[in-house]
């Protein structure tokens, strides 16, 4: 039975919440389509506040496809103020005193519909809100200024769909030194920021296929942080947050493996190198037995990436990228694999390195190639453990690199950003040469030279079709549509008639294989496969290997002939070294190698 009816609004309420004051008081807070939020007395039903934005109602309007969109939320501040923050349907949030109904603060810096807010009273005594709209920023309410924190890292913040972006966020206080922020994105992860330092995410959960709609957070007696998930891939996850990993003897990965890599050493084993999302540390692993022959420590630093080369001089390196989790350290190692011993460490990026590829020169001047989430790539001298060049243009992240020389011998590196551009640079000089266009963001590059001597760079992203493009000339020869979801992941192989071809990914789930020569399409393969590796069977079999759900697919790309081969779990990224049957493959914590692969 209703106690009290709170008339008054003139179009539909969109949310209530309540309060109490602080002199006892109950109140119901309420936020309707008629632009107004109202406060009632809850003991007498009363209207106590009409909470009206005055000059800014022109902007408490609605966006077109989110008029659900309103969030409401309330506290008490360390003097005892009540307020009520509250965004309905607009790019704006509003702040009132509850007690007398007065305007605090207005918060109007947000191109895109905000989601949620949240009252943050931190460990050291600041009181800032958490705004969640396609970036998720931070407000001092003292005077309304913006803070230095931005919690933004998911893959698509700089897409031209409005709609990809951060879609929820909480906080904990973990203890009296750390405050936690957890910050729910369209790309179905949720990242933990320390409030001390959001230069880098803290840690990373990453197990949902599509948008988290809502995050929740719980302390447990014993100390455990529990974050609980849910999504619209219909499911809900209950994780526990390492704020700081504890060392471990453990032999083995304790996160997801995100990175592989192979390569053959000067005495003729195989090893494998992987990496995983929480780890401070790469395991490299004799394909022969599997036993653990090195454990490449990285302080209290994620690795990103792991890849592995021979110098000239014969020395086998793995070269790997990390990023501080509590110490700010942007790095790039360089290691002897014979040993496991720490040759380099090299320093120079302000951001996160994300990934590498090598180049030698024709001197023998080995070169590794880093991109960034600070706006550039790095050239490194990886004989002296020196810088090289700094390949400075783009606008926002770097994504990818390849290195390639071109038919006339020019060594080239090509990289990839959410700028929309791919853009071609000579690493012998750092000259950025030509700037390749594409719609979104450009996610992932692969390069080859065609049978008629032109070298060509195939680019895809978020938006429009994959893309093949004239090195040498900075133009574009052929558009590859077909695709009808953004395109993650290229690579190339040679036929034995030496055509020349191109498998993408996508999130529309297929793969597509095209000729490169005239830009036709061939076949297509359903997959949910977010980057493809292309390799060569001892006998000579140009081979893909798509990572599914739980199993691999291996394809004759010249018979179109398919092998599956399942695994106990999610399948992760894979490598196989060109030349050798054995395929190393990983899901979730673990690593396979795969015998006999044929296609």
């Amino acid at each position: 039975m209703a106690v009290y009816t709170l008339s008054g609004h003139s179009n539909h309420i969109l949310a209530a919440s309540c309060s109490r004051l602080e002199d006892g008081t109950d109140v119901a807070i309420t936020v309707s389509c008629d632009h107004t939020a109202r406060t009632w007395d809850l003991a007498t039903g009363a209207l106590r506040h009409l909470l009206d934005p005055g000059q800014q109602a022109s902007r408490w309007k609605p966006h077109a496809g989110v008029a659900d969109k309103c969030a409401v939320a309330c506290a008490r501040l360390r003097d005892g103020t009540e307020v009520v923050a509250i965004t309905a349907m607009e790019s704006s949030v509003h702040i009132w005193r509850l007690a007398d109904g007065s305007s605090v603060l207005h918060i109007d810096d947000h191109r895109h519909p905000v989601n949620s807010v949240n009252f943050v009273s931190t460990s050291d005594g600041r009181e800032i809100i958490m705004v969640v709209s396609h970036s998720t920023t931070a407000w001092d309410l003292r005077d309304g200024s913006r803070t230095r924190h931005n919690f933004t890292d998911h893959a698509f913040v700089a897409t031209k769909v409005a709609v990809w972006g951060s879609t929820c966020a909480t906080y904990i206080t973990v203890d009296e030194n750390v405050d936690m922020a957890l910050v729910g994105d369209d790309d179905g992860t949720v990242r933990a920021w320390n409030l001390a330092d959001c230069d880098q995410p803290h840690a990373l959960l990453r197990s949902h296929t599509a948008t988290i709609e809502a995050v929740a957070t719980h302390k447990t007696a014993d100390g455990n942080i529990i974050v609980a998930t849910a999504s619209s891939d219909r499911t809900a996850k209950v994780w526990r947050l390492h704020v700081q990993p504890e060392k471990t003897d453990r032999i083995g990965h304790t996160s997801n493996v995100w990175s592989v890599a192979c390569t053959r050493l000067r005495n003729n084993s195989v090893i494998a190198a992987s990496a995983a999302d929480h780890d401070a540390a790469v395991q490299i692993r004799n394909l022969a037995d599997g036993t653990l022959c090195q454990v490449l420590q990285h302080d209290d630093s994620v690795v990103t990436d792991v890849a592995c080369t021979r110098l000239s001089d014969g020395t086998d390196i793995a070269v790997t990228l990390a990023y501080g989790v509590l110490n700010r350290d942007n790095t790039v190692w360089v290691w002897d694999l014979a040993d496991g011993r720490l040759r380099h460490k090299l320093t120079g990026h302000k951001k996160r390195p994300l990934s590498i590829a090598f180049s030698r020169l024709p001197d023998g001047l080995d070169l590794a190639v880093t991109t960034s989430d600070d706006y550039t790539a790095r050239v490194w001298d990886l004989g002296a453990g020196t810088p090289h060049k700094v390949l400075r243009g783009h606008k926002l992240w770097v994504w990818s690199v390849v290195c390639t020389q071109l038919a006339d011998g020019v060594q080239v590196a090509v990289t990839t950003s959410s700028d929309g551009t791919a853009r071609v640079w000579n690493i012998v000089d750092g000259r950025q040469m030509h700037i390749l266009p594409q719609e979104g963001v450009v996610w992932d590059v692969a390069c080859t030279r065609l049978s008629d001597g032109t070298d060509i760079a195939i680019t895809v992203g978020t938006d429009g079709p994959a893309q093949i493009w004239d090195i040498g000339r900075g133009s574009l020869r052929h558009s590859l549509p077909g695709h009808s979801s953004p395109v993650t992941g290229v690579a190339c192989a040679k036929l034995r008639d030496n055509t020349n071809v191109a498998v993408t990914t996508s999130k529309d789930g297929t793969a597509r294989i095209w000729n490169l020569d005239d830009g036709d399409f061939l076949h297509a393969i359903e997959s949910k496969a977010r980057k493809p590796i292309c390799s060569r069977l001892s006998d000579g079999t140009p081979i893909s290997v798509l990572a599914g759900d739980k199993s691999l697919l291996v394809i004759d790309l010249e018979l179109l002939r398919i092998q599956e081969v399942a695994l106990p779990a999610k399948a992760g990224p894979a490598a196989i070294l060109s030349g050798c049957n054995t395929l190393v493959a990983s899901f979730g914590w673990e690593l396979a190698r795969l015998d006999q692969i044929r296609a």
